[in-house]
């Protein structure tokens, strides 16, 4: 597991599954960009990096969803966890080497993941190969050209100042080493939504959509979309 440099620091023990959460989580901020998606049924959906599974339990209860991470703390330990997330199957693998047969698959959710790893374009090779024909592909990266970052930068921040913040009376002014920001330090690539495009298409995929999501910027109807190159999430 990279997150935790190795396979034996990860090692859990069935003792320690959590019981499923009695009360589901909270709304996660995007599961909005799973809106295309809620009139399906009885579609294959690959949730890669799904952690306690925020959009994938969006998904689940009308379609075969299965949930697949990297890290077996991050799947079952955590607090909230997958467990209680309705997939029929969760898979600790590799989102670059995935344990499926080929075109079985309708859709592949992979949120917030090629920006931690090495070579991207393996995982968006793999999603090429188990997608079906017409099968679709949802990813997003956070933006590296976002406003929070052009403005973090032109302050001397360094990426990491959200102005969202400020509407939940918190100072946006956190450095990319503070607490909230501990994925930071694991990033290995930065995308823009031209660069997400384009390595996309470089490995086969015809890009249908894009777009830009973002805590403030969404608030208000269509601003997201005519600003999308400056949201915080490229997708």
């Amino acid at each position: 597991c990279p997150e935790h440099l190795g396979e034996t620091a990860c090692a859990i023990s069935l003792a320690d599954l959590q019981p499923a959460a009695p009360v589901p989580p909270p709304v996660h901020y995007k599961t909005k960009i799973l809106k295309p998606f809620k009139a399906w049924r009885d579609k294959v959906v690959v949730d890669v990096g799904c952690r306690e599974g925020p959009l994938g339990r969006k998904l689940t209860p009308h379609n075969f969803v299965l949930g697949v991470d990297c890290c077996p703390k991050a799947l079952l330990t955590a607090s909230p966890n997958a467990l209680d997330a309705g997939y029929r199957f969760l898979l600790i693998a590799d989102g670059a080497a995935l344990p499926l047969s080929d075109a079985t698959v309708d859709l592949v959710v992979a949120t917030d993941v090629l920006e931690h790893v090495l070579l991207p374009e393996k995982l968006i090779h793999e999603a090429h190969r188990v997608l079906k024909p017409g099968g679709l592909l949802l990813t997003t990266v956070p933006n590296l050209v976002s406003y929070n970052n052009r403005l973090s930068i032109l302050l001397g921040y360094g990426a990491g100042v959200e102005v969202h913040q400020l509407l939940q009376g918190r100072s946006p002014f956190i450095p990319i080493n503070g607490p909230r920001y501990p994925d930071q330090r694991k990033h290995l690539r930065w995308f823009t939504a031209a660069s997400l495009r384009r390595v996309l298409t470089d490995c086969g995929f015809q890009v249908e959509r894009t777009f830009g999501y973002d805590p403030l910027l969404s608030r208000l109807p269509g601003l997201d979309r005519l600003l999308r190159g400056w949201c915080l999430l490229a997708g």
